[in-house]
């Protein structure tokens, strides 16, 4: 259709204010895999076509199994059913998209390791005393597995595994009974750097690194008491969330930062923590997952470096034991867990736009949207009036370069546009009144009538991108100032490419 010139970056920049509500983003949720009592001790990986890869433990026939997403559809298989295997699995994907991944054989309790090119093929790591509880695998660029674990028998201890042509295995900290919970992160050098838990004195919460020649071990705090997962940000700094101990039992997160660790609260609303996982952004921001025992549900928080957002992802049932999360390209969170209501494996993945996701399941899907959208709630439900802005999406946004571009804004910074906006009920209802009076302008665009925005309403348009704007990350509040200066009108010769 033709797009008249009264079409100014008015219009576009209310984009980013209502994108929430053009976009519907929110959780996707499906059950992957249902086949008998499936779904512990999941680990997650998405590869860089945005696929995710997951390993879990099948408990009712003690085995360890695979599944991944391709092509529209889930796949499944079993990657190894020797005895009772498949305990404390770890993922990861190299390269060339083979995945990889590290477990304990508890009929053996021994660490194992597994990986996949044209068949899967199986090693035994480790089997001195008991050993491989709680494993983190790594893959270097050259396709190397790193894997962090812990031995239990006869010491107790965290151990460390590597492969460059033959395997080599050390010890990294052996005092206190250290290594429950480890995680392990790469950084750009190939080194390992390593969280954990050291059960005495207190189950302090440690952070180990290796520098090409020796091992350097920090306590990142003394109030711990189970769980931990580590990322590095950009700077190479770590980053930690843990759950502290009796009486609090919140989750915390924790980041290096001049020569100091600085911690923080993520969620003290009840018992929350117990199953933990965090993945940083291109930008550093934090996304968690973890498990609250209060409620049974499982939940989200985003981080922007100032503030944390809450999100619930899936409340039916007791959901999101044994939870990972992973980022893919765009930064959007992808999630794997347990269903304990009804023993399957499920995932979860933030989208933008629900109605243009198509997901299949192994065995049955369920597909649903649980984070409530702002501009919704604003509008209180006008189901007209919603009918009418994605229309103008539809028809007018996204047929050109600029609105496409604009549109596309929202994929970057979803989770916070969503989290200021539902924390903040006057800006919604300010949003509501400038959407409200802003209606008749975008009927007349789609009917090709000639219009005009009035000075005033374009005045409060910036005072509420301003107030956005005061709450916003420095990435955010950048597009927010691009968007209020250097906008042009869409053009009917600029046409987005499909």
């Amino acid at each position: 259709m033709k797009v008249l010139r009264t079409l100014s970056y008015i219009v576009i920049s209310l984009l980013i204010i209502f994108s929430p509500l053009l976009l519907e983003a929110g959780w996707q949720v499906e059950t992957v895999d249902s086949e008998g009592a499936v779904g512990q001790d999941t680990s997650i990986e998405v590869d860089e076509n945005g696929n995710p890869h997951i390993s879990y433990r099948d408990a009712g026939n003690t085995d360890l199994k695979y599944a991944y997403y391709d092509d529209g559809t889930w796949h499944s298989e079993t990657v190894d059913s020797k005895g009772d295997v498949g305990w404390h699995t770890s993922i990861a994907i190299d390269d060339s998209g083979n995945p990889h991944i590290s477990y304990f054989d508890y009929t053996n309790r021994v660490l194992k390791y597994a990986y996949k090119d044209s068949e899967w093929h199986h090693q035994t790591i480790d089997s001195e005393g008991w050993t491989g509880y709680y494993t983190s695998i790594a893959v270097d660029g050259n396709g190397n597995p790193h894997i962090s674990y812990f031995e239990m028998y006869p010491s107790t201890q965290l151990k460390y595994a590597y492969y460059d042509t033959t395997w080599h295995i050390s010890t990294v900290d052996s005092e206190g009974e250290a290594g429950y919970y480890t995680s392990l992160v790469l950084d750009k050098n190939g080194n390992p750097h390593i969280s954990y838990r050291v059960k005495y004195p207190i189950w302090d919460v440690k952070y180990a690194y290796f520098d090409s020649t020796t091992w350097h071990i920090d306590t990142v705090d003394v109030e711990g008491m189970d769980g931990t997962s580590l990322a590095l940000d950009k700077e190479g700094n770590p980053h930690v969330i843990y759950r502290s101990g009796y009486p609090k039992y919140n989750l915390n997160y924790a980041f290096y930062d001049n020569g100091a660790w600085q911690a923080k609260t993520v969620d003290n609303n009840g018992a929350v923590g117990t199953q933990i996982s965090l993945a940083l952004d291109k930008n550093g921001k934090g996304h968690i997952s973890y498990y609250d025992t209060t409620s049974y549900d499982l939940k989200y928080a985003y981080y922007n470096g100032a503030t944390f957002y809450l999100d619930t992802v899936d409340s039916e049932g007791d959901l999101g034991w044994y939870n990972s999360l992973a980022l893919d390209g765009e930064g959007k969170p992808h999630i794997s867990y347990y269903d304990s209501t009804n023993s399957d494996l499920k995932y979860a993945r933030y989208v933008s736009d629900p109605s243009t996701t198509t997901t299949t399941a192994i065995s049955s899907t369920t597909t649903t949207s649980t984070s409530p959208c702002p501009m919704t709630i604003s509008l209180e439900e006008e189901s007209d009036s919603l009918a009418l802005i994605r229309e103008f999406r539809d028809s007018v946004l996204l047929k050109y370069a600029v609105g496409k571009a604009y549109t596309d804004l929202y994929y970057q910074h979803a989770p916070e546009i969503s989290g200021i906006l539902l924390t903040n009920e006057d800006l919604r209802i300010e949003t509501r009144d400038l959407v409200t009076r802003l209606l008749p302008t975008i009927s007349s665009l789609l009917n090709n009538q000639e219009t005009e925005i009035p000075n005033d309403l374009k005045a409060k348009i910036k005072s509420l991108l301003d107030k956005i704007g005061d709450k916003a990350s420095p990435q955010l509040k950048s597009t927010l100032k691009k968007i209020t200066t250097k906008l042009q009108p869409l053009r009917k010769t600029k046409r987005a490419k499909d």
